[in-house]
Parts: C-alpha cells; sequence; structure tokens
C-alpha cells in the first residue's frame, strides 16, 4: 500500500529539521498551497494535492516500481526584484541540500532522483513575492 501522507510528512520533517533551514527562520508547512504573509516569507509548502504516480514493472518477476513528484511552493519577499531573485535562488538551493542530505525521505521512497525547478506564477502575488515550484522525483517500490 502506497501512503502519500506518510511521504508528505517524510518531505516536510527532512527539509523542516534540516539545520541551514532553521537557522535561516524558513517556514515549513504542509498541505498549504501558498502563502500569502509577508512575515511568514522565506516559505516553503509541501503540497500533496498533485502528487503523479506512474506505476511500471520491469519483467515480471520483478516487483512494481513507482515514480512520484512531490511538489513544493518556495516564496522569498523582497521589494528589489534582483535581491528578490538572488535570494529565492539561494532558498532553492537550502531545500535541494536538505532533500539531498536524505535521498531516502527518511525511509519513505527507495531513492529521490533528482527534481525539476520552474517558475511559480500566482497573478495576485507576483508583486508581492518571487516563487518558484520545485517537483522532488522519487521512485520506491510497490
Amino acid at each position: 500500500m502506497i501512503y502519500i501522507n506518510s511521504i508528505s510528512w517524510a518531505v516536510q520533517t527532512v527539509i523542516s529539521s534540516h539545520q541551514t533551514v532553521v537557522d535561516s527562520n524558513i517556514s515549513v508547512d504542509l498541505y498549504r498551497n501558498i502563502n500569502t504573509d509577508y512575515g511568514r516569507a522565506p516559505w516553503i509548502g509541501v503540497n500533496r494535492a498533485t502528487v503523479a504516480i506512474e506505476p511500471h514493472r520491469s519483467n515480471i518477476t520483478e516487483p512494481w516500481q513507482a515514480q512520484i513528484a512531490i511538489p513544493l511552493i518556495i516564496q522569498i519577499t523582497n521589494r528589489d526584484k534582483q535581491a528578490g531573485l538572488i535570494a529565492l535562488d539561494k532558498l532553492t538551493t537550502i531545500v535541494m541540500t536538505a532533500v539531498n542530505c536524505n535521498r531516502t525521505l527518511m525511509l519513505s521512497v527507495d531513492n529521490v532522483m533528482g527534481w525539476n525547478i520552474s517558475p511559480f506564477e500566482e497573478e495576485e502575488l507576483e508583486d508581492m513575492f518571487f516563487m518558484n515550484q520545485i517537483d522532488i522525483q522519487a521512485e520506491f517500490m510497490l
């Protein structure tokens, strides 16, 4: 049985307990799509609503494998665009480092294979926050 909530909790725990995240006062929320509060930035949201699972089998004697994408939204607020984008890149690096330090996400997956990073556009918030979406790519046996 696949327990998506245990994977989401593991991602939230791995990121929020990483020493750099703790030292930088970065807010980490579980199951929250967006942050609209300036006081909570820098902010990381672990979202489980859009998890995509694609099970496959290499042959009939092998166990089922699944690849999963765990979406995160990260936000920075800054009045200066250049400084905001630099801070967003730093926050992206912090998240990637935290995940890389625990590539099994507390044994909830077999291996983190990588991530996709893209700008996150939210029209009503684009003047307030600089945002990225990070999709953690992982695989596990079923």
